[in-house]
């Protein structure tokens, strides 16, 4: 259950995300909706109408764009989900035993996910609706003041940043989880209110680099003028950028951080030479077990080094079900072995000496105790009470709560001596073809369960990984498009408001290739500044959520190198993508209706 509540938690996040990148797309639709209606708004004004009916008519507008946007993303969302659970059939049913179905949209979700669709669209449309109520119709007819409206952006708005960034920074230096989640947030709102201050030193730090390389034509110099003339539109759309790349900067840092630790702990878990597999692996109440009689055949076997079983019972704590495991500790450390987050390998000699038990994180969590702490269990005896010696998890039980005792006490108090899952390592020296055979042979009367090679298990599990991890990656990149649809809007209205300037160059004797090459530029520019900005935001972001699943499932932060490269990537892809249009629509302009433009 609290495997499944941190899944949910992670997904909210990232629909959050889309929700606020979106959101962003959305507003810079509307201002650039307005921008081109000015002089319609104008006239409007100048013939009577109000600033309620203006701001009326806008909003009408975001209400149906919004309406038909959130029916269409609910179509695709489901399509989605059922591409999402086809691919990740293969892995659950290997792993643990699970048969998805397909997606259940509920009636409440749909209708709340119009509602929220509906709502931000009409929300990110309501300051560019009352921007424009408050210009005079004289206003409305004069072209537009970018500076005054960059001033007031890189104002005040730049100090706050700065001082979230600052507390977000003393927040990671503090090492508290309490402090470094809600740091993440606040560390991307403060470089979204840093970034309209930021966009013209990055535009002119990368433009210096694109002069160099083009020296002759200088499309470097120019295209950085060209972007800057509108900071205030550009640094919105780096904020959307900002989001969309940090999104795959984090889902790298995630995975890569989830991948080397779920494999550590394949390896420590299944790393022994030979396992007896059950049917069902951690769900351990469902198998059906062998009588120690298997585990004593085995350890006869010439070549057979250790033997090492789980012994399983099922028990409550505080009103929570748990599940108890059985290990024999000396044997158990040879074959196996579990991830502390809490305490040590010390713990294993304690569970022979008393009553105490190992618990996971997951335990932790939904019970709420600590090191140390008494709790009492539920067994056929009755309760009895016992001490929480360490904290720690192996890949087998990480999915629900679990507990290891001693096999000794399970015994005693749970009245269980069956085996329900088997390790064995063999002998240095051994040879482990002909062992192995022989293992294999005893293992034909138990049919209840597989016997494979431990090595063999860990590249099946590696291999479920990498295709569970790539439907991952495919399900990130996809908040990263918001991105595209952001640096394509942004060109497309800064080309047309430099129609009449475009169509001078050409008449001066700029070639078509030259106004291409000076849109593609300017759209590369956009997106190594979006680009920065996004990894900043992306490894705080990831760390963050490492640090919440730290919570119920130990995992260490690694850095997302190839998460980074591969936001560069995008970055520059969807940069170049998104002017193709409007480079094509420059070049191919006419130059006399170019030059009579207004």
């Amino acid at each position: 259950f609290a495997t499944m509540e941190m899944a949910k938690i992670a997904l909210n996040a990232f629909g959050a995300l889309a929700l606020f990148m979106g959101g962003f797309i959305i507003f810079n639709t509307f201002r650039t909706i307005v921008a081109e209606r000015r002089r319609d708004i104008g006239m409007l004004r100048t013939l009577g109408a109000t600033r309620r009916m203006i701001i009326g008519a806008i909003l009408v507008e975001g209400f149906l764009l919004g309406l038909l946007g959130s029916l269409i993303g609910l179509v695709v969302g489901y399509l989605m989900a059922v591409a999402v659970l086809a691919v990740a059939q293969g892995p659950l049913s290997a792993f643990i035993n699970i048969k998805l179905g397909w997606p259940i949209i509920q009636i409440p979700l749909a209708v709340g996910s119009v509602m929220i669709g509906v709502s931000v669209t009409m929300l990110a449309g309501l300051i560019p609706a009352w921007n424009a109520s408050r210009v005079t119709p004289l206003e409305a007819l004069r072209p537009t003041a970018a500076e005054v409206e960059f001033k007031n952006q890189t104002g005040r708005g730049f100090w706050v940043g700065v001082a979230t960034i600052t507390l977000s920074l003393l927040a990671l230096l503090s090492g508290q989880s309490a402090f470094i989640l809600p740091g993440g947030v606040i560390f991307l709102v403060g470089l979204m209110l840093v970034a309209p201050a930021l966009v013209r030193p990055f535009a002119a730090f990368f433009g210096r680099i694109i002069a160099r390389l083009t020296v002759r034509q200088g499309i470097g110099g120019l295209a950085e003028k060209n972007l800057t003339r509108q900071p205030s539109r550009i640094a919105v759309t780096s904020s959307t950028s900002l989001l969309a790349l940090a999104t795959i900067v984090a889902a790298g840092g995630i995975v890569f951080s989830m991948k080397g630790t779920l494999l550590t702990m394949v390896d420590n878990s299944l790393g022994s030479d030979f396992i007896f597999l059950p049917p069902s692996v951690g769900l351990w109440g469902s198998n059906l077990s062998a009588s120690p009689l298997l585990a004593e055949t085995l350890r006869k076997v010439d070549g057979v080094d250790t033997v090492s079983t789980f012994r399983f019972a099922p028990s409550q704590a505080k009103g929570q079900v748990v599940s108890v495991l059985g290990i024999q500790p000396q044997d158990f450390q040879k074959v196996s072995g579990l991830n502390f987050t809490e305490g040590s390998s010390a713990a294993y000699q304690e569970l022979t000496t008393e009553r105490t038990l190992i618990a996971n994180s997951i335990f932790m969590v939904s019970t709420g105790l600590g090191v140390n702490d008494s709790v009492e269990l539920t067994t056929p005896n009755g309760p009895i009470q016992y001490r929480i010696a360490a904290v720690a998890s192996d890949l087998l039980n990480a999915k629900i709560s679990t507990i290891y005792i001693s096999q000794a006490n399970l015994q005693k108090d749970f009245a269980s001596d069956q085996d329900v899952f088997i390790q064995l390592d063999l002998l240095p020296d051994a040879d482990k073809e002909v062992v192995g055979a022989q293992i294999k042979a005893i293992g034909k009367d138990y049919p209840q369960f597989k016997v494979i090679s431990g090595k063999d298990y860990f590249n099946t599990i590696e291999s479920q990984f990498e295709a569970a991890f790539s439907a991952v990656y495919i399900l990130f990149a996809v908040l990263a498009f918001p991105s595209l649809i952001a640096m394509l809007n942004t060109m497309t209205i800064s080309v047309m408001e430099r129609t009449r300037e475009i169509g001078m160059v050409r008449a001066v004797g700029g070639t078509r290739w030259q106004i291409r090459s000076m849109v593609v530029t300017e759209a590369l520019l956009l997106a190594a500044i979006g680009a920065v900005f996004g990894i900043l935001g992306g490894v705080y972001l990831g760390y963050m959520l490492v640090t919440a699943i730290e919570v119920v499932f130990p995992m260490g932060y690694s850095f997302p190198f190839l998460g980074i490269v591969a936001a560069v990537v995008i970055a520059l892809l969807f940069g170049g993508v998104a002017a193709i249009i409007p480079a094509r629509k420059a070049a191919r302009m006419d130059i006399i209706q170019a030059l009579r433009y207004e």
